[in-house]
């Protein structure tokens, strides 16, 4: 009885019950203060004198009991209801917060301070990796060695999923396989919780031993059950902010290019009616010129006539050329994808971009793994997310100095039915803080006088209307960078590309 005791719950309450049993024995000698008046005054007064002073205690004893119980038991668990009414209050303050990482660093900086445990942890569950992981903690002192990583399979945590109920390593009916999983993590004396969402086990909060060494009571377990049960509301609260926020953040999006798009179609119209009529008249002027005989004019100022039509042609032919991309660009997503053969398209953009490689100085090299499938998008618009990214590369490598210029652009097959297109330069890299934004407009690595950053912009476009992906890879200034673009394969008729002409496997441009 004295192990079962001292092992299990009931050694939470051997306080109260000193408390309680202390308060007995007054009882017993407020009780007992007529009977030994009583016996020493034994015949010298009547026998209803102590009844009566019994009768008085007896109906005074109740009150006097409750209110030095009160007292006692206030005095000596002052500290412990004080961070129980703490915990209460946080656990509903929590529901406020709607940034998940701050609800778990909430939760351990509670703990750990105000019930003066050794350490607090927050685990939640991967489900992809089958696993709770570390995110949060709090050490009073100095931290401990404890696991990044708990299985979800692990005793401790098949047995929070099978009884739903704290783990705690002082409950003697605890297997043995448990316990000696809480010791092999270094969880001596703590206390874990579940925390409980559509059945399954979400998060784990572990709070440790207690600095003055007692154990957990069950007071002390409700109030951290009923903040385990807070933690699941307010990560569901999060969860669910976080989708609204990144719907209204996509809907904003949609919205935005909607409007960019109709206007840059707008204004293209608006330049190409014009500027059509500007190139239809210059050659019905230069048709004149060549055959009505009956104007006379001086052929140097004839010839002078016909260069300087020439160049207004030759001019609203640009300006043509410049419209008909602006009304590209507002099509992107509309158009038609059909079969194209990457390497082909990799081949034909290589015709273009080999002069400026040349005259930069850039050591180019292109790599095509074996038998590339063909993709499904539109061949133009990929020749423009390559000559884009490859720009930049250029313009990355450009600042070497005293060091090779080096570029890379790599394609073979893909994981999961995609083929891969990697672009690779040993130039200025990314900085980390803006590595994960450099896609969006308006954000670049050039100075404000070398670009708008609006390249990448319209290769990401490119590429999410293709259904594809396309992200950067940097460790940093001065790193490097690498750009990847997954394009889906098409998966009709003909597997790959191999009998349609591709690309040398290894080409070098200089």
């Amino acid at each position: 009885m004295a192990i079962a005791i001292l092992k299990y719950r009931l050694w939470g309450d051997i306080e109260i019950a000193f408390i309680r049993t202390s308060l007995f024995f007054i009882y017993i000698l407020v009780f007992g203060i007529p009977i030994m008046i009583y016996h020493q005054l034994w015949g010298k007064i009547p026998l209803i004198v102590p009844m009566l002073l019994m009768g008085v205690l007896a109906s005074a004893g109740p009150f006097v009991y409750r209110y030095v119980q009160r007292r006692v038991e206030r005095r000596f668990l002052e500290e412990q209801r004080r961070y129980q009414d703490a915990l209460r209050n946080a656990a509903t303050d929590i529901n406020r917060i709607k940034k998940i990482q701050k609800v778990y660093k909430s939760i351990v900086d509670l703990i750990a301070p105000v019930m003066k445990v050794e350490y607090a942890l927050v685990y939640t569950l991967d489900e992809e990796k089958k696993e709770y992981s570390l995110q949060a903690s709090e050490y009073a002192g100095r931290p401990k060695v404890l696991p990044e990583k708990i299985s979800m399979h692990a005793p401790v945590a098949e047995y929070l999923k099978q009884y739903r109920r704290p783990v705690d390593y002082n409950d003697a009916y605890l297997k043995t396989d448990i316990t000696r999983d809480l010791s092999k993590s270094g969880f001596y004396d703590a206390l874990v919780l579940p925390v409980l969402m559509e059945d399954e086990v979400q998060a784990m909060i572990v709070a440790g031993k207690k600095k003055n060494g007692r154990i957990f009571t069950r007071d002390d377990v409700s109030v951290l059950m009923t903040l385990a049960d807070q933690t699941a509301l307010a990560m569901e609260n999060c969860r669910h902010w976080a989708g609204e926020i990144s719907r209204m953040e996509e809907l904003d999006l949609k919205e935005r290019s909607v409007s960019l798009d109709m206007m840059a179609a707008s204004l293209a119209h608006e330049i190409h009616n014009p500027n059509t009529i500007i190139i239809n008249e210059s050659e019905y002027l230069k048709e004149v010129l060549d055959k009505d005989k009956s104007i006379v004019l001086p052929d140097a100022l004839r010839h002078e006539l016909h260069k300087t039509l020439d160049f207004i042609i030759d001019s609203a032919k640009r300006v043509s050329a410049i419209v008909e991309a602006i009304l590209e660009y507002s099509r992107i997503g509309k158009g038609e994808l059909k079969p194209v053969n990457i390497t082909r398209a990799v081949d034909d953009f290589l015709k273009i971009i080999t002069p400026q490689v040349k005259k930069e100085g850039v050591h180019f090299q292109v790599e095509a793994g074996p038998n590339v499938p063909l993709i499904v998008g539109n061949k133009i618009q990929l020749e423009e997310v390559f000559m884009n990214l490859t720009l930049n590369a250029l313009h990355a490598v450009g600042h070497n100095e005293g060091r090779p210029k080096i570029v890379k652009l790599e394609v073979f097959p893909g994981k999961e039915d995609h083929v891969r297109i990697e672009i690779t330069d040993n130039g200025y890299g990314i900085p980390a803080e803006i590595l994960d934004d450099i896609f969006l407009a308006s954000v670049t690595t050039k100075g404000s006088s070398e670009g708008e950053g609006l390249g990448l912009y319209r290769v990401r476009k490119i590429i999410d209307s293709h259904k594809g992906k396309v992200w950067a890879e940097s460790e940093g200034k001065g790193k490097g960078a690498k750009f990847v673009v997954e394009l889906p394969v098409y998966k009709k008729d003909i597997p790959s590309n191999k009998d349609e002409g591709s690309i040398p496997k290894i080409r070098k441009l200089r």
